[in-house]
């Protein structure tokens, strides 16, 4: 991490010594600081903050695909229903029809 603070100068109408005083961002003082995170505390943050994301979206590809498998075999099992319903139907009128 990186830490700046920094004083902004400009001329002033107040101030006749800063007339020519141009804007000037002036860096008064900065430091760096930095660390490393190991052992458990780093196999959790890759768990929930990698890991966790790529199976949640998987599971969520994995239940859309489902869905649409069980929408398909529905279809297939109601168009399957109602063929037989028409088949059986016409077969019923035939046969009345031969003994009428």
């Amino acid at each position: 991490m990186k830490f700046q603070v920094n004083l902004l100068i400009e001329s002033m109408s107040d101030f006749p010594v800063t007339k020519k005083f141009s804007k000037v961002l002036l860096p008064l003082i900065w430091f760096s600081e930095g660390g490393d995170v190991t052992g458990g505390f780093r196999d959790r943050i890759y768990t929930n903050l990698v890991l966790m994301p790529h199976v949640v979206s998987l599971a969520a590809w994995v239940a859309l695909g489902l869905g649409v498998v069980l929408c398909l075999i529905a279809a297939a099992l109601a168009a399957r229903k109602q063929w037989e319903g028409f088949r059986s139907g016409d077969t019923n009128e035939a046969e009345t029809t031969h003994r009428g």
